[in-house]
């Protein structure tokens, strides 16, 4: 078995915790835009691009806001 370093370890370990956050988001961006579809119809390509785009910390306050929104356009309000 090849020496790792503890440089590399950390490096390892960075990645695979990078790795698990764009996962975590990727499921946020997938489940509101589920939720979107289910209540408002087909969402618009702008609407899927921005979700899609969207940081963490976006995608948390629009899945809140959903319970309030009428429209796909006020989920972002």
């Amino acid at each position: 078995m090849p020496y790792i370093t503890s440089v590399e370890r950390i490096g390892m370990r960075k990645g695979r915790e990078e790795g698990m956050r764009e996962g975590m988001r990727e499921g946020k961006v997938e489940i509101l835009l589920r939720i979107m579809q289910r209540r408002f119809g087909p969402i618009p390509d702008d609407i899927r691009q921005r979700v899609t785009s969207a940081q963490t910390v976006e995608l948390d306050a629009w899945s809140e806001n959903i319970f309030d929104a009428d429209s796909p356009q006020a989920v972002f309000h």
